[in-house]
């Protein structure tokens, strides 16, 4: 009898990791937020858990992206909003009534505002970002140009987790030789960080096409036949928005695009490209 429960116990548990696992997969599809900390800048509606901006603290999040074009650096940053009065965003518990936050903002929390996807209007994904359903509050431009002044200012190593989409055909692009996922992948020599897409994937017990594709190649490729709507959009915004797959044959050295709602365009890669 224990070991029949068991078995009923662990199929329940498979079952409703399958449900959460498609709920998931769906509301992705859909562009929307699941759940959890409301990012500084937003509120999230209580019913849908979808976020909104707030007008008071998207005022602050526009200033620290000026601030951060004009050169400031993030602890000097933190210490004139600190002076202007700005405080980081509180958050009530729905069941205590607890509050949180309201405390004054330091150079890490500035570094993080700056580098969240979010207020352009995508939503983090693992170590990328997806489209989201919500506005966002600054450009794509200044996005990356408050990127690349803290990208000039790194003094150390990265840590593992990234902040804002770096792999913008990662769970899209597939091998064409074997049809499995190929992965992103990066090796870094001195300063310098190299891109690349993978077939190393053992699935289906068969081994791996063993080949590999400088990412910002066939990403420049694949943005080539994409529609440019602002001319200051991002080729990685770009990808997430119109791409909905893309297939690499690694023996002709061509790629099959394939955009939202439309049919395959196929496209040649330059001779050498491959990495």
């Amino acid at each position: 009898m224990l070991n029949i429960l068991a078995s009923f116990a662990e199929f329940e548990r498979e079952m409703i990791a399958a449900r959460i696992a498609d709920t998931r997969a769906r509301l992705k599809q859909r562009h929307l937020r699941f759940a959890g900390g409301v990012p500084f800048g937003y509120d999230a509606d209580r019913r849908t858990k979808q976020l909104a901006p707030n007008e008071e603290e998207s005022a602050v999040v526009k200033w620290m992206f000026s601030e951060a074009a004009a050169g400031k650096k993030p602890a000097d940053i933190a210490e004139a909003a600190n002076g202007l009065g700005y405080r980081t965003k509180v958050s009530v518990a729905l069941r205590t009534g607890n509050k949180r936050g309201g405390s004054l903002w330091t150079a890490r929390q500035v570094v993080a505002t700056l580098r969240n996807p979010v207020h352009i209007g995508m939503l983090r994904d693992g170590d990328s970002a997806r489209l989201g359903c919500h506005d966002g509050i600054i450009g794509d431009a200044e996005f990356a140009q408050a990127g690349e002044m803290l990208d000039g200012r790194r003094t150390r190593r990265p840590g593992a987790f990234v902040y804002g989409p770096i792999w913008p055909l990662k769970g899209k692009i597939k091998c064409g030789t074997c049809g499995r996922p190929l992965m992103p992948h990066g090796t870094r020599r001195g300063n310098k960080v190299y891109r690349y897409y993978r077939c190393r994937s053992t699935a289906d017990g068969r081994p791996p096409c063993g080949y590999q594709i400088a990412a910002g190649t066939i990403e420049s490729a694949v943005a080539a036949v994409l529609p440019r709507i602002h001319r200051d959009e991002l080729d990685s915004h770009r990808i997430r928005t119109h791409v909905e797959s893309v297939v690499y044959d690694n023996e002709t050295w061509t790629v099959t695009v394939r955009r939202v709602g439309q049919d395959d365009k196929t496209v040649a890669i330059p001779l050498g490209a491959p990495g």
